[in-house]
């Protein structure tokens, strides 16, 4: 998805538009490691506007994705609304104009922002960070997942097992017989 600066000059220009997930390179690549699904297009409504010499674009996606459960294993839908919020800018920072032996320091407004060139600003690389910046770190089917018997491997969501629960830390299983010589 392109737009052009000039037709942010009349004020705030509407965006709406859906991506298939294989249009993003990125995704594509995080479906074959198969624990994210993307089921469906994104869908974006985007606001643009242009604000002393900054393009901001703000607004929301909405997609549909199949995940596995960290604790059980199963796969479950879930329907997901992000927000967005990107600036661009056609001025390189401070910081990018002075890097020193090619190391780079950026100030915490200069982190967020997109450098771009010319008359025509690309959202799909911006669009795409913010999609897999909105993937779930740990994703669990129910808050209260019961998961996997870490013994036998029965879901503990559909039974009981017979495996013995001992009261402690598995961390410190190995000291348990540890022989310390006598004093």
């Amino acid at each position: 998805m392109k737009i052009q600066s000039d037709d942010l000059r009349e004020g705030e220009l509407e965006l709406s538009f859906s991506y298939e997930p294989e249009q993003f390179p990125v995704l594509s690549e995080i479906a074959v490691v198969g624990d994210t699904e993307f089921i469906g297009p994104i869908a974006f409504s985007l606001r643009a506007r242009k604000t002393a010499g900054l393009v901001e674009v703000n607004g929301e996606f909405r997609n549909r994705l199949r995940l596995k459960c960290s604790r059980c294993l199963k796969s479950f839908d879930s329907d997901r609304k992000t927000a967005v919020s990107l600036s661009y800018s056609t001025e390189p920072s401070e910081s990018m104009a002075s890097a020193v032996d090619g190391e780079l320091r950026l100030t915490a407004e200069e982190a967020g922002r997109i450098h771009y060139d010319g008359d025509e600003i690309d959202l799909v690389e911006g669009l795409q960070e913010q999609v897999v910046l909105s993937l779930p770190y740990r994703t669990l089917c129910r808050d209260a997942c019961k998961g996997l018997c870490p013994q036998c491997g029965v879901d503990l969501n559909e039974r009981e097992c017979g495996c013995r629960k001992e009261v402690g830390n598995p961390r410190f299983d190995a000291l348990k017989h540890l022989k310390l010589p006598d004093a």
